[in-house]
């Protein structure tokens, strides 16, 4: 299963942050953060969906990217234009 071999690397290499892209319903960032919780306590997962959730491909972004909290938490992330 992937969830475990990323859960064993996870666990050799303890990232204190992972971002994860195409979050969906949070199952994986759930699975990980209990995983980083117990070699840090205070390590972070980032997730991110382009998606609203229930509205398949066609959903709009969750958070504009125009949001004054997206460019507080990551000055440095842009909009991409493809």
């Amino acid at each position: 299963n992937d969830a475990f071999v990323i859960a064993d690397i996870m666990w050799r290499l303890r990232p204190d942050l992972i971002i994860e892209l195409g979050t969906s319903g949070g199952g994986s960032a759930h699975f990980f953060s209990h995983i980083m919780q117990q070699y840090n306590p205070r390590a972070k997962i980032l997730t991110m969906d382009p998606a609203t959730p229930g509205a398949g491909a066609q959903g709009g972004p969750l958070i504009p990217w125009n949001s004054a909290a997206v460019k507080r938490f990551c000055p440095h992330c842009s909009k991409s234009n493809e």
